[in-house]
């Protein structure tokens, strides 16, 4: 029986989007249907900027969709990047309302939904300096102290952990040894270690991964067209997904 899988979240995503498709679907045996709607600095529900490109927000995309339209099969989703909207000054019970309505989208087709946690051991011990930089590398626009970002931080946390038990669910924890000076994103040296324990909780296991996985991330990506995306201000062209069949007969579609 055909397998779908959906990917939800931003940097961290899409920086390890061949080392998470590769786990997916050696986990469940490819080939597989794979669903994406990520990008860096991706929001779960208002519009953001990445340099050129706009992205909407995750629960507004074409994604859900494509879902509606398409057939039931076995699915297995990964909600990632959760934090990415307290830099943008969004409230934690916005976030939290946005997050609980891509689970419970999911679950309403099945979805057995995988959660990550956010890094908080690793934002806690973020110096001032660093945290000035960090902020104004990834988060320009945005003015929150340090202890207004952690406490939001904390909270969100604490949300995303009741949800996950109401709603029956797991929730991954970051371990610290996956980060470096960048307190958000995994470190490429821990990658493959941490999503494999991030997709442990999915049927079949993690063997080798194939380096090739960087050739499919690079054909999948440059001729990715995200929804609602401009340059300069003009939309580009959109494409009919799924726009990508890999070698192993797997199916990519971003949105």
């Amino acid at each position: 029986m055909a397998t779908r899988v959906v990917l939800l979240g931003a940097s961290n995503l899409t920086r390890c989007f061949p080392i998470v498709q590769c786990i997916a679907k050696q986990r469940l045996q490819s080939p597989v249907e794979i669903v994406v709607a990520m990008g860096h600095g991706r929001s779960y529900g208002q519009e953001t900027k990445f340099f050129r490109k706009k992205f909407c927000g995750i629960i507004r995309s074409d994604l859900w969709s494509h879902l509606e339209q398409s057939k039931r099969m076995p699915t297995y989703a990964l909600i990632t990047d959760v934090g990415n909207d307290i830099l943008y000054g969004v409230s934690v019970q916005t976030i939290t309302q946005w997050v609980a309505e891509a689970i419970d989208r999911l679950q309403n087709w099945g979805a057995q939904v995988v959660l990550t946690d956010l890094p908080l051991g690793s934002i806690r011990r973020l110096g001032k300096v660093r945290f000035q930089l960090f902020r104004t590398c990834l988060f320009p626009a945005c003015r929150l102290s340090q202890e207004t970002v952690m406490d939001r931080a904390e909270t969100l946390s604490r949300s995303l952990q009741q949800m996950a038990k109401d709603r029956n669910m797991t929730i991954i924890k970051a371990k610290m040894q996956w980060y470096g000076l960048d307190p958000i994103h995994i470190r490429r040296s821990c990658a493959v270690a941490a999503w494999v324990e991030i997709l442990s909780q999915w049927p079949g296991r993690t063997e080798t991964l194939d380096c090739q996985t960087s050739a499919n991330y690079l054909t999948f990506y440059t001729h990715a067209v995200h929804q609602i995306v401009s340059s300069l201000g003009w939309p580009l062209q959109r494409a009919d997904q799924p726009f990508r069949c890999l070698s192993d007969g797997s199916m990519c579609g971003q949105f």
